[in-house]
């Protein structure tokens, strides 16, 4: 029988760390637009609100180039 939509849903969220890579990747992805793109982004650090400065953005643009884990094949 052929796995369902739903089987599939299961099995990815079953296995954890592909669900943080994916989160990870999404937040690298945000973050390097919004770097490329000359905005701020807004944190949380030390209990304080923070505005980081687009030149101050920490991002991995070679991590962003590996080629990503496929959630769809879970």
């Amino acid at each position: 029988m052929r796995p369902t939509n739903s089987d599939r849903i299961f099995e990815t969220f079953r296995n954890s760390s592909r669900v943080q890579q994916a989160i990870h990747r999404g937040i690298q992805r945000a973050l390097l637009a919004h770097k490329r793109a000359g905005r701020s982004i807004v944190i949380w650090r030390d209990g304080k609100v923070v505005v980081v400065p687009p030149d101050q953005i920490n991002v991995s643009e070679q991590e962003l180039q590996a080629p990503p884990s496929s959630i769809a094949d879970a």
